[in-house]
């Protein structure tokens, strides 16, 4: 799940490091921002000092990086939007590098115009101090992709870096019971109590949009609206319904090129020639040269099945479907030398590439918030009736990572579902094969005031690939009392990128 989430945050930490010296309550101080900031452009930066365990305040203190960017020319409502990342594990976006991302975006797309964008990283993610990364596993990255071919040694491989890592971070005296989501709500309502002002909107994505619906539970004074994009409800059994989520937006995406003139013509029976081809290259693992960006080194590495099925799932989920998957199926039919090393070299950033992700948040959080709660049964009956999706990546494998990262204190409340009254819109896209339209219709049923929408031929992260949603996310926000449906529904879809 969270190699999926989208573009990854990149450059260097500068936040200073957390202490041990006792704290009763969150401070937030003021510092200067370690981003350059554009000219007509302002920005307010902090830090908010956090006990890593609000039952004891006297532990260790987290700090956690935040900075408010607005553009006061435009400025025309006084309550600001927080954009609440997924992952778990994904940072902001606050890095010096990132940063540049962010001005542009926030010039240009519909949603965030006339509001200030305060954007503060989880506790334990991205620049905050500490970050549960595990260098262990980014370490093995590249070999974990060769071993595609052999779920066996892959799985023991990724245990033995994902339990290093869990070691270290034990031994440093962090309590990993202390990252999960409601920890991380008690956060950003501790800054929005120190902020001031007396309304927030939230737009929210992917795990984030779980980490809101605990907001609006446990947080809900002040809350405006609430967008949620690619929903994780907390009812949802992930790992009972990993597998059955993929089907549903492959078979959609088959449906879609059947009934698409173009799709149709290029890539005739899809369904059936890309899996003939998945079986192919597992039986028969294609040799394709990667070159290492970061030491220069080129070698072969075996592009099988399993890795055909992976950028397939990423294309689901983060590209244009209709056109990409055409071209994948085409490349490996062909066997186009210079097409399947881009393949390896995408999956390859992914798996071996400086991703700043924070593995360990993401152990700490869903591990904690899954497993305990977890049919073993059901998941196994998933896995049979899926066959396909049986061996699709190291995402196969942290059903078992998982089980040492599992503290003594999982509550049953982490599964409890969400009711609220705060006006609510529910993002989905329909070839989402990581949070499938059905979280989101759930999660939509509970919320009094909660509106759901539909994107066709779109997947996971719905702004951040659709034109329509961005106009539809911006309409909802000046009026979240209105269903904000637009025409541009009906249209093709338009893309951001």
């Amino acid at each position: 799940m969270r190699r999926w989430l989208g573009a990854v945050w990149l450059a260097a930490a500068v936040v200073a490091g957390c202490t041990s010296a006792p704290e009763s309550k969150s401070t937030l101080r003021p510092v200067p921002c370690w981003f350059e900031v554009p000219a007509g452009h302002v920005a307010t930066c902090y830090r908010l000092a956090v006990p890593e365990s609000r039952a004891d305040p006297r532990r260790r203190v987290l700090t956690l990086p935040v900075a408010v960017l607005s553009i006061p020319t435009t400025r025309r409502h006084a309550d600001p939007i927080v954009y609440l990342t997924g992952g778990p594990g994904s940072a902001v976006g606050l890095y010096p590098d990132t940063m540049k991302e962010w001005w542009p975006y926030i010039d240009t797309v519909p949603w965030l115009q006339g509001r200030d964008l305060i954007l503060m990283d989880q506790r334990g993610a991205g620049l905050a101090e500490p970050s549960l990364d595990c260098p262990e596993i980014e370490q093995v990255g590249l070999q974990l992709l060769k071993l595609s071919g052999d779920p066996a040694h892959r799985r023991a491989v990724y245990i033995a870096a994902a339990e290093k890592c869990r070691q270290r971070w034990l031994a440093s005296g962090h309590d990993l019971d202390g990252y999960g989501t409601r920890a991380a709500a008690a956060d950003f309502a501790d800054l929005k109590r120190a902020l001031g002002g007396a309304a927030w909107n939230i737009y929210s994505v992917s795990y984030g949009t779980r980490l809101a619906l605990v907001l609006m539970h446990d947080y809900p004074e002040g809350l405006r609206s609430v967008i949620l994009d690619s929903v994780y409800p907390p009812e949802l059994h992930f790992f009972e319904t990993q597998r059955a989520a993929m089907d549903a937006a492959f078979n959609k995406l088959f449906a879609a090129c059947a009934a698409d003139k173009v799709c149709s013509k290029t890539s005739p029976d899809m369904k059936r020639r890309f899996f003939e081809l998945v079986g192919r290259y597992n039986a028969n693992p294609r040799s394709v040269r990667f070159t290492d960006e970061r030491t220069g080194v080129a070698e072969e590495m075996p592009l099988t099945g399993v890795l055909l099925v992976e950028r397939a799932l990423e294309i689901l989920n983060e590209g244009d479907a209709l056109t990409e998957m055409p071209a994948l199926i085409r490349a490996a039919q062909d066997a186009d030398q210079h097409a399947l090393e881009e393949v390896i070299a995408d999956l390859a950033a992914d798996y071996g590439g400086p991703n700043y992700f924070s593995e360990g948040k993401y152990f700490a959080v869903d591990c904690e918030e899954e497993v305990p709660f977890t049919d073993a049964a059901r998941t196994r009956a998933d896995i049979a009736s899926h066959p396909a999706f049986d061996n699709f990546g190291i995402d196969t494998d942290d059903w078992y990572v998982c089980s040492k990262w599992v503290g003594p204190n999982a509550l049953p409340i982490s599964k409890t579902p969400v009711v609220s009254a705060v006006p609510t819109l529910v993002l989905q896209g329909e070839f989402d094969a990581i949070t499938p339209p059905d979280a989101g219709r759930l999660a939509a049923s509970r919320l009094r005031h909660g509106y759901y929408i539909e994107f066709a031929q779109v997947g996971h992260k719905v702004i951040d690939q659709s034109v329509c949603g961005q106009k539809i996310a911006a309409l909802f926000f000046d009026s979240p009392e209105r269903n904000p449906v637009l025409p541009c529904l009906r249209e093709k879809p338009q893309r951001p990128w």
